[in-house]
């Protein structure tokens, strides 16, 4: 894609033995930028806002694969509205009790977050997750000690920021790698409990904000499906008669 910048790759493997492939290993039209972290925490990719040069970020993990095409749209849909996350996969939550919160995939057409494993965003809220402010603050301490769920927290803090939901880009192509593999190796998200982890994590986020700052939509975005020709012209016959 022309409109790429550069790409930055957060190597979060601290293992003194592991070695960054080189940055000419790649084979990318856009200059590749090796990241390597002191330590290893799922928030690396939400504190590189030093790194960036453009308004827009794809935050994309290494693990997914998304057509090149779906990604363009999304791109399209972002810049109609950059106060807005735009994502590939959607969640809803709900409460099940008072002040008890379920996450789940979406339900009825509605969601109320994308997930960060593909998101295009705003620089400045990357900006907003590592900023002084008490909330981000509390809500970092508590993505560091649980070690999950910093997507959950980057679509309260959006949300409730822009008071706009996000946006999901259906893309029937897209496919997680890492589930296709010999080994069979699955990521935390296949985890026994990931869940329940997940909807503590909303609970607690609505808790520090001291009221739900998730904002509910159910717009799709997705291709528009050509209509058979003849379809059509049974339709103007039709109406002309």
């Amino acid at each position: 894609m022309p409109e790429v910048d550069r790409v930055l790759l957060v190597w979060n493997n601290v293992d003194e033995s592991s070695v960054p492939p080189p940055a000419a290993h790649f084979n990318c039209e856009a200059p590749v930028v090796v990241l390597r972290q002191e330590r290893n925490e799922v928030e690396n990719r939400l504190l590189q806002a030093q790194h960036v040069r453009t308004p827009c970020v794809l935050q994309l993990d290494d693990d997914l694969f998304v057509p090149l095409a779906d990604v363009r749209m999304a791109f399209r849909t972002w810049l109609g509205s950059p106060q807005q996350l735009v994502g590939f996969a959607p969640r809803i939550h709900y409460e099940v009790a008072r002040g008890r919160w379920k996450y789940d995939r979406h339900v009825d057409g509605s969601y109320s977050m994308v997930i960060g494993s593909a998101i295009f965003l705003h620089r400045s809220y990357h900006e907003l997750y590592a900023g002084p402010s008490p909330t981000a603050r509390t809500l970092r301490e508590y993505v560091r000690r649980e070690a999950c769920c910093d997507d959950i927290v980057l679509n309260a803090l959006a949300s409730h920021h822009s008071g706009l939901p996000p946006l999901y880009v259906r893309s029937d192509g897209a496919h997680e790698l890492k589930t296709r593999t010999e080994g069979g190796w699955r990521g935390k998200s296949k985890q026994r409990g990931w869940n329940a982890k997940r909807s503590a994590a909303v609970g607690y986020v609505i808790s520090v904000f001291g009221e739900d700052p998730f904002k509910v939509n159910d717009i799709v975005v997705q291709h528009m499906q050509p209509t058979p020709p003849q379809s059509v012209l049974s339709w103007i016959i039709s109406f002309v008669y």
